[in-house]
């Protein structure tokens, strides 16, 4: 008989393309749930409401991207990005923190591809303005 926790293990793996060729990822296409689109649902509108009231700080937008990051981690099962090659080879943390760190086109991408939006697109406007 088939169980929760064997369907939500399931994985899948994608590839997304850079100019230093193509990151593999590894992960759980069962784990994006109707919780987790609501999550995200309410960042989105949370952080559109605070712009067009220009109420958006930063410790508001710092939250909503690390929560976002928590999510889409929370998916990814592996990857290979590496951090460094030399001396030896190095990955790049699967941590919200460091995340920070990911050009937004990259996180973007993943989000697509993962859970098939862009939760981060509305920060990403305020950014550019």
């Amino acid at each position: 008989m088939p169980t929760l926790g064997n369907i939500l293990d399931d994985s899948a793996r994608l590839e997304i393309e850079t100019n230093d060729g193509p990151i593999h990822i590894d992960y759980y296409p069962s784990r994006v749930t109707q919780k987790m689109y609501k999550q995200l649902t309410k960042f989105s509108e949370l952080l559109q409401a605070k712009v067009q009231r220009e109420e958006l700080d930063e410790e508001l937008l710092n939250i909503a991207f690390n929560e976002t990051n928590n999510i889409l981690i929370g998916l990814i099962k592996s990857w290979d990005l590496n951090e460094q090659e030399e001396p030896e080879v190095k990955r790049f943390p699967l941590d919200a923190e460091r995340w920070t760190e990911l050009p937004m086109w990259l996180i973007d991408e993943i989000s697509q591809k993962v859970i098939g939006r862009h939760p981060n697109q509305v920060a990403a406007k305020m950014i550019q303005s």
